[in-house]
């Protein structure tokens, strides 16, 4: 099983007492440094592995999603850090969205202080942050 997405550390504490789980460490979160770990670091015996994907831009996030299929798709802390690295809030969604092609299931929490509209991600059940 695989459990991709964006900002996933809080995923092992659930994960860990059920399944033999590893994560990629979060600061190895493109498709070049998460096909190297996984080459070098995945464990046979590994039954869940908690994938964290960042963007630059559109289109990064569905390369990692092509490489490490998730059952199930997470995005957290949805805020607006990343808009530096977009025309705007549209783009960004755009890219986040990417991480829940193919999910099995999918679930976005949003900070209250964001802008990002979760409306327009596809299939993502969300709730807020409180």
């Amino acid at each position: 099983h695989c459990v991709t997405g964006v900002q996933t550390c809080a995923l092992p504490i659930f994960l860990k007492y059920a399944y033999q789980t590893q994560m990629i460490p979060g600061n190895i979160n493109t498709s070049a440094g998460i096909a190297d770990w996984i080459l070098q670091n995945l464990k046979p015996s590994t039954q869940v592995l908690i994938v964290e994907a960042d963007t630059y831009g559109r289109g990064q996030i569905s390369d990692i999603v092509e490489m490490t299929p998730p059952n199930l798709a997470v995005l957290t802390n949805i805020g607006d850090q990343h808009l530096v690295r977009f025309r705007n809030t549209e783009e960004l969604t755009m890219a986040l969205n990417e991480v829940f092609e193919g999910a099995s299931a999918s679930v976005a929490i949003r900070s209250l202080e964001s802008r990002i509209d979760l409306s327009k991600l596809s299939s993502a059940s969300w709730v807020e942050d409180r």
